[in-house]
Formats: structure tokens, C-alpha cells, sequence
């Protein structure tokens, strides 16, 4: 269903019908102004009406204004889509047209919104207030920090109070303090000008006095962003972004069109029975994959066309919602895909992803990736499933024009599997050379099929604890490797020692961690960061998931740690650290060895993680050990990733909370190669290793 966007400028029939058809339904009495009330704004040039209209002219939602000339404030009144077109991006796009037009035709200092507050009950009629916070948020709009109420249309005894004031558009000249501050004086003069209009004064009563007050703070009103978007809807910039809420499919009679074979570290997508394109792991490397196309192209017909085996009807409404997609869009249009694939749940969420690495193949040449040697950076691997670079030109050049006007986000269909190292490309090969054209993150619809471990899997990691669950992982790439018991282990990234640890034998509590001097392996570790920052908005098998692939396979106990008391002890230039335990460190307790730069550099996000940690966020840290000790007070672990956050842990003054991973114990030594390999011909490192090499060297 298409829809185009016109502006009624004048009262008629057509404010008439969205009035009755969409205000009234959509806002409850003592926010809605009388149909009169909105024709005379009209009528008098202060109103602006937004409709989206469909191809026999009836409206589908719309977008009602207001201008203040004396404080050059916009008020966005309305925004309201019809139930039939929910969904299909409508509100999104009359959002963005209606901000656009009256940017250029007011140049306002502000473009400001009224919503319920999200802890407004929802209602069927009138909606749900936290989507409606969500949607705003998603465009980029940021609340205004006012104890803000509607003024009483009719009078001070129909106020709405506990509303949101939202900012969808800042004037630059108004932010003078930075960008988390707005100029008071027009707000000020919006809100007594809306006062005066609605209740005939400004009154006198508490309320009025306390939204005054705090329009005359020093320094202006600060705009806060609970969802943390900043997106400029002036560019049409909406916030996607992982990790991205999804939603649950679950399709009861499928038809099996699409489906996966799934084999050890290989993951093979077919296509109506056809093989279409693999991706699988290479056995030449530790993180080497290939990507193959298993049959060949036709040259002018569409492979596999799905349009030919829905209705008509449900594969249109599907391409025109993939034509723009909103972050939180309910995915319903997309069931008919969906019902293609075989029966069971499905994962559906929308996001934009960044670093976008091609994996092209004809059917004779796989293409073939060794992670982070040949890529810029650690990155999405995109696999198509038909010709690559797209034939069409045109519709490239159609989508890169609709890109640049920021008036639209077509998606990208793609579908994964959970432990696959790729995306397949269903559906939108030449949306997707417009966004990498542009170099932008594309918008993407990612499919998933749940499987037994994706579904409340490793669910008791949302608790802490002192003991460890053991897990099998069969399906491990070996990036990292742990391997002897504590007392005596080592860590390997990318199949290299990196880190060995182990007693001296000089002493009966001496220990000692020499580190290799190639800091390079650790770019073999890939960026972890993003689940572990926010744990808690997202499910402990999704954000296990990454890691669970980097290990080797094996057995591995997992536990949520928070230690009380802990020590960092960081290796010197010269790549070791030594210490006794209770005499260099003040106190029994275990011993974290970073991987990385210890005090971390990065002073900005250390002061970051500190201020989430206050504002009583969780983020982890990932450790890692040879085995579980047999006493946690002189134990060593290794900080694989976090770094920036147990430093910001240790100035907030709160334990950290820590993914904490421990290889079932070997009961054996790590081999005496690596320690040799980290001391890499030292002469003085050989002089302080060699008791613990004559005991790694010693027959078990």
C-alpha cells in the first residue's frame, strides 16, 4: 500500500474526515481541542496539517501543528495513524515530512511534542505510552526536563499532568552551553503564551510556580535521552542499533522453503532443497571461514523468486513495509516469509549493523576470510544469495536517492543462524549497495531460528555466584584457549601463548605471569564489548554466545562473580609481573592478570562506565582461568575483555561484576613450549622462569 504525504493548509473536508477518523480515536477528550478549534488555527495560518494519504485519497494517519510566532516555538499536536496502516512506517515518515516543512518555512527555535508520561496506563483505545516514548526516542527526540503538564483545555481543571515536553528539533543558536542545554527565555515564552490561550492567565497555583521555576534555572533546561538517541531528525537519522529488542515468530505449519544444515562449525542454507551458500569454518586456521555459492545463477530470472509462493496481497504489504522500516515496528508483515521456513520459533529484530563485509562467490570460487588479517576491523559478514554486485542499476540509484533525502530506511532481509559467523542476504541485495554506496550501517530485519540453548539458556547467569555451572561446548573456534590447572596455566589467542602463569618455586606463595611481548595477538579477540556493556538488556545465551564461539571446545564452568576483594597485577614493559601472596598484596584475595593496557587509557570511558555503574548499571567483565581454584584467596584469573570497566569499578567503590570463565581442570600442567614461547629468548625473563619451566618440564 502506498502512501503520499500532503499538507492541508485550509479547513474543508478533508481535516474534517481526520479529525473524526483519526484524532478522536487515537487522543482521549481532555487532550483532543474541538474540531473547531483546529479548522480556525487553520483557517487564521497558525495550523499546519500533515496526511498521509492512500491511492483512492482516504488518510491513513496525520500530523497536526501549531506555530507561535511571538516565541518561535512549533508545537506538534497530533500525530495519529489509522489501525490499518500501523506498522508500515506512515508515522515515521509524516514525523519526519512534518518537522521538515516547518523547518524551512518558520525556521522555528524549537520543534517541540506533548506525550503521556510512560508510566501512563496503556489503554486499547489510546494506546500504549512506552511504545509512544520508544518511537519518539527512536527519531531522536529527547525529553525536556520540566515538571510539564498540558495546559486545561477550557480551563486550569482539565490539565493533564505528568506529561513529557519533547525536543524533535533544536535550533543550534539555542544550545550556547553545549548540546544537553536549551535556552529558557522561548521556551518560557511558548509555555505562558500556551497558558494564557488554554486557561485565559497564568495562574497562581503551585504547579504553574514549579514549571516556572524551572525554566528560570541557571543555564537553561537540560534535554536528557533515556534511550540514550541522539539522532538529528533534520537528517532523518533514526536510532537502530544493537542490542536491538526483538520479537518472537513462531510458525506452526511451515512450509521448509527455507532451512538450514547445520553441521560442525558449518552452516549450510538451502533454498527449496537447493544448496544455496554455506559459510564454514576453515581447518587451516583458528578464525579462518569460507564462504562458498553451492549452485549456480540464472542470468536473467530471480532464484528462487518467494513472491511466487505467497498471495499477492501479503507479499505486497511485506515490500512496502521493507521499503521503510522503524526501529520497534511490530514484524508482522514479515510472516509470510517467515511461514516459508520450517516450523519452530524465530528470532526477529531490527537494527542497523556496522563494518558490512561482502562474502560474494561464484559457485567455483568460495571466498575465504581470515578474521582480522584481511579485514579492517572485526565487522558483519554479509552473504548473498544472488548476483553480487546487483544487476539493476537503476533501483540502486533509486534507493541511494531515497537514502540521501533521510525520508526513508529500507531494510535489508537477512537470516542467521544463533551459532553461525554470518548473515544471508534474502532480500534486498540492491538496498544494500545503496547503504554501502553511501557508507552507511545498512537497516536490517535479522531472522534467527531459536534453538534449545537460544531460549532461557544459561539463564542462571543473571545471578550471582561462588559456584560454577559446567557447560559442554562442542562447536568452539579455539581463539581462545586455556589450558593447564591453576597454579600453572595459559591463556592462547589465536592459537599463540599470550599469557602464562604459574608458582616460581622460590617461595611458597610466589606466583609469576609473563606475557608475551606481541600485543597484536589480542586483536584476534573480537569485540566483545557490546552485549557485555548493558548484560541486563539482553539474555545471558545471547551475550555468552559470542564468547561461547571463541573458545575451544571443551568443558567450561560459568558463574556470575562479583569479587570483594581481588588485586590487578599488571606485567611491566618487560612483560612480566611477580608477587607473594599476602606480603606484596595486603590482603589474601584473587589475582587478575589484564590482557591489555593496565591502568586502561581510554580516561573518557572509564569516566562513563562509572557514571552507568552509579547510575546502578552492571556492566562485566569478561575473566577467564585454567580451572576452578582450590582456593578462590590465591587464585589467578585473566581479564579478557573490561579493562575500562573494573577501573571505573574500582573509583566508583562497588565489587565487579564479572563473567567469570574456568576450563574443566586438565589435572596437568600447561606445556612447557609455551612458557618458552612468551619468554621469547629473554635472558632475564629465562633467569625468572626457570624453576617454573623445570616443573612444567617435570614427566605428570
Amino acid at each position: 500500500m502506498e502512501f503520499a504525504v500532503v499538507e492541508v493548509r485550509r479547513p474543508g473536508a478533508m481535516s474534517a474526515r481526520v479529525y473524526r477518523e483519526l484524532f478522536a480515536p487515537s487522543f482521549p477528550a481532555e487532550e483532543l481541542e474541538s474540531e473547531a478549534s483546529v479548522e480556525a488555527a487553520l483557517d487564521a495560518g497558525e495550523g499546519s496539517l500533515l496526511v498521509a494519504v492512500d491511492e483512492d485519497g482516504a488518510p491513513g494517519g496525520a500530523a497536526f501543528g501549531r506555530w507561535s510566532e511571538a516565541s518561535r516555538v512549533q508545537l506538534l499536536t497530533y500525530l495519529a495513524v489509522d489501525g490499518r496502516t500501523r506498522g508500515h512506517g506512515v508515522g515515521g515518515r509524516l514525523l519526519r515530512e512534518a518537522v521538515g516543512v516547518w523547518r524551512e518555512r518558520y525556521d522555528p527555535c524549537l520543534v517541540v511534542a506533548e506525550i503521556e508520561s510512560p508510566d501512563a496506563p496503556a489503554s486499547e483505545a489510546h494506546g500504549d505510552p512506552r511504545r509512544r516514548l520508544a518511537f519518539y526516542e527512536a527519531a531522536g527526540a529527547r525529553v525536556l526536563d520540566l515538571p510539564y503538564f498540558q495546559p486545561g483545555i477550557g480551563g486550569p481543571a482539565h490539565r493533564v499532568p505528568g506529561m513529557l515536553l519533547l525536543a524533535l528539533h533544536v535550533a543550534p543558536p539555542f544550545t550556547p552551553d553545549g548540546p544537553d542545554l536549551v535556552a529558557a527565555a522561548p521556551l518560557r515564552r511558548f509555555i505562558v503564551e500556551y497558558l494564557e490561550a488554554s486557561e485565559g492567565k497564568v495562574g497562581a497555583d503551585a504547579e504553574t510556580g514549579e514549571l516556572l521555576r524551572a525554566l528560570d534555572r541557571p543555564g537553561g533546561v537540560r534535554l536528557d535521552a533515556p534511550g540514550g538517541g541522539r539522532a538529528s531528525l533534520a537528517s532523518g537519522d533514526m536510532t537502530f542499533g544493537p542490542p536491538a529488542p526483538h520479537s518472537h515468530l513462531d510458525v506452526l505449519d511451515g512450509l521448509g522453503l527455507f532451512e538450514f544444515a547445520v553441521g560442525h562449525n558449518a552452516f549450510e542454507l538451502r533454498i527449496g532443497g537447493d544448496p544455496i551458500a554455506c559459510d564454514e569454518h576453515d581447518q587451516g586456521g583458528s578464525i579462518g571461514w569460507i564462504a562458498k555459492r553451492l549452485v549456480p545463477q540464472p542470468d536473467r530470472d530471480a532464484l528462487h523468486r518467494p513472491d511466487a509462493w505467497v498471495e499477492p496481497e501479503e507479499w505486497d504489504v511485506l515490500r512496502q513495509w521493507l521499503r521503510h522500516v522503524e526501529p520497534g515496528d511490530d514484524p508482522a508483515p514479515l510472516r509470510p516469509l517467515v511461514s516459508l521456513m520450517e516450523s519452530g520459533s524465530y528470532r526477529v529484530s531490527i537494527q542497523t549493523l556496522p563494518y558490512v563485509h561482502i562474502r560474494a562467490a561464484d559457485p567455483a570460487k568460495p571466498s575465504f576470510w581470515y578474521a582480522d588479517e584481511d579485514l579492517p576491523q572485526f565487522g558483519n559478514t554479509f552473504i548473498p544469495t544472488h548476483h553480487w554486485p546487483p544487476p539493476d542499476r537503476e533501483a540502486v540509484a533509486d534507493y541511494r536517492a531515497r537514502l540521501r533525502t533521510g525520508r526513508a530506511h529500507p531494510a535489508v532481509v537477512l537470516l542467521t543462524h544463533p551459532e553461525s559467523a554470518a548473515y544471508y542476504v534474502l532480500d534486498g541485495h540492491h538496498k544494500l549497495a545503496a547503504y554501502l554506496a553511501l557508507e552507511r550501517d545498512p537497516v536490517c530485519v535479522i531472522v534467527m531460528p531459536e534453538t534449545e540453548r537460544s531460549r532461557g539458556h544459561l539463564s542462571y547467569l543473571d545471578h550471582e555466584s561462588e559456584e560454577y555451572r559446567f557447560e559442554e561446548n562442542a562447536f568452539g573456534e579455539g581463539v581462545l584457549a586455556l589450558h593447564g590447572v591453576d597454579g600453572a596455566s595459559a591463556l592462547r589467542i589465536g592459537g599463540k601463548p599470550f599469557l602464562v602463569e604459574g608458582y616460581t618455586g622460590s617461595g611458597t606463595v610466589d606466583r609469576l605471569a609473563v606475557r608475551s611481548g606481541n600485543p597484536w595477538f589480542r586483536r584476534k579477540v573480537r569485540h566483545l564489548r557490546d552485549w557485555l556493556r548493558e548484560p541486563d538488556q539482553c539474555s545471558a545465551a545471547e551475550m555468552t554466545r559470542t564468547i561461547w564461539r571463541l573458545l575451544a571446545p571443551g568443558r567450561y564452568g560459568l558463574r556470575r562473580w562479583t569479587p570483594e576483594v581481588y588485586y590487578v597485577q599488571s606485567t611491566a614493559e618487560r612483560r612480566y609481573t611477580s608477587w607473594y601472596v599476602g606480603i606484596t598484596t595486603p590482603d589474601l584475595g584473587p589475582v587478575l592478570v589484564p590482557t591489555d593496557q593496565w591502568p586502561p587509557p581510554d580516561r573518557d570511558a572509564v569516566h562513563e562506565y562509572r557514571r552507568m555503574i552509579e547510575d546502578g548499571k552492571r556492566p562485566l567483565v569478561l575473566t577467564m582461568r585454567a580451572g576452578p581454584a582450590e582456593d578462590e584467596e590465591d587464585a589467578v584469573a585473566f581479564i579478557v575483555d573490561g579493562h575500562h570497566k573494573l577501573a571505573a569499578y574500582a573509583l566508583a567503590g562497588v565489587a565487579p561484576h564479572c563473567l567469570d570463565v574456568a576450563k574443566s581442570s586438565e589435572e596437568v600442567a600447561c606445556a612447557p613450549h609455551d612458557l618458552v614461547t612468551v619468554v621469547g629468548g629473554d635472558p632475564e625473563l629465562a633467569r625468572l622462569t626457570a624453576n617454573l619451566l623445570r616443573y612444567l618440564e617435570k614427566p605428570t
